[in-house]
């Protein structure tokens, strides 16, 4: 697709589609350009959603998504809507400004599996009426939702951004997966995209206000490993960082941080489950609730070489290290919004992504 701005007055289907691993169905942005995809004057709604897709093998690269804004209580209005897909890519794509980000789910019994969001931005996305089946303005807007059934699905969210959705950043409700999230960013969500209130250092409230939200699982999987997070950064959300959400499952996290959430890291729920979690190398700083704001990993869980240990019901700071300001590169979030690499990668900042102590004595996991 050439530059410039589509003001469509229908929803886009790219549907009963299918590519093949050879012969992929790519739909891309010209080299060095962006179109912009947005809503026109619509008077018929089917999905309400600004792009629908359903189909195997298919690429969709270097779309700007947008303007696909909450109407009616009843409905939550998407940028994209990916159903039943398989083998598919979403790279490079800014889904910002409309009532819902993106969401991948399962319409039919052909699941969705085996898919990539690459190096997406996915921000200012909010339900101001009253969300669908919640009835409470601003607590349905995620920036990214995947939910399947099909145990065996694998899913793949790598050097994406999420802030500033009325409610979530990542929401994983009802997906009975595998998700593995490599370098991602989630900040600043759970309040009301870009509203403060009285003054410019607080924000109006939102919805849940969850970087990572890893569950609720639709069975129990206590066993199996089926969330990994690896080189992920929370900061300045709402409520929790990193949460585990009811996932009846074993969560991996190697590498990562949270920053100035409320609370860091969620992870000691469905007790009775004795879920042994994973958590190695990470880092949780300054984060704010007055109740565990570094976080709570459940009695079973491993937690090693991190900026806190598990100290029964709550985590503690590790008394080996005295963790400060001047651990990190930079406490200073300028540019974490910025533009991104010429190859779409994240751009280099010093925000606390390296914290000194961690970087010299452990080996990365």
């Amino acid at each position: 697709m050439r530059g410039g701005t589509y003001a469509f007055n229908t929803e886009q289907q790219l549907i009963n589609k299918n590519g093949t691993a050879a012969l992929t169905i790519k739909v891309w942005n010209y080299p060095n350009e962006v179109p912009v995809i947005t809503k026109g004057n619509i008077t018929s709604w089917i999905y309400y959603t600004g792009i629908l897709v359903m189909g195997d093998y298919i690429h969709i690269k270097g779309l700007e998504i947008t303007g696909w804004k909450q109407m009616t209580s009843d409905h939550l209005y998407y940028g994209i809507i990916a159903e039943s897909v398989q083998n598919c890519t979403f790279e490079r794509l800014n889904i910002h400004h409309n009532g819902f980000g993106f969401v991948i789910g399962d319409w039919t019994t052909h699941l969705s599996t085996n898919n990539y969001i690459i190096n997406c931005d996915l921000h200012h996305n909010s339900d101001p009426l009253s969300a669908f089946n919640t009835n409470t303005p601003w607590g349905g807007a995620d920036g990214l939702r995947i939910s399947t059934s099909d145990p065996n699905a694998n899913h793949y969210i790598i050097g994406t951004r999420l802030w500033w959705n009325s409610d979530d950043g990542v929401d994983l409700y009802n997906n009975a997966g595998y998700v593995t999230f490599e370098k991602c960013w989630a900040w600043t969500n759970g309040y009301q995209p870009g509203v403060s209130v009285g003054s410019p250092d607080i924000l109006a409230t939102g919805g849940n206000g969850i970087g990572f939200k890893l569950g609720p699982t639709i069975e129990n999987y206590t066993t199996l490993k089926k969330r990994i997070l690896k080189n992920c950064i929370t900061y300045s959300n709402r409520s929790i960082g990193f949460d585990q959400n009811l996932a009846k499952c074993i969560v991996e996290l190697n590498n990562n941080t949270a920053y100035y959430n409320s609370r860091g890291f969620n992870f000691n729920q469905v007790l009775e489950l004795h879920i042994p979690h994973i958590s190695k190398n990470n880092i949780s700083y300054a984060n704010t609730y007055s109740s565990a704001p570094i976080g709570q990993f459940s009695p079973e869980s491993i937690v090693d070489h991190c900026s806190f240990i598990n100290s029964g019901w709550q985590c503690t700071a590790n008394p080996s290290f005295t963790v400060n300001d001047a651990d990190f590169q930079s406490v200073n979030s300028t540019g974490i919004d910025g533009p991104r690499a010429s190859d779409g990668s994240l751009p280099e900042i010093a925000f606390p992504c390296i914290w000194f102590p961690i970087q010299i004595w452990l080996t990365p996991a």
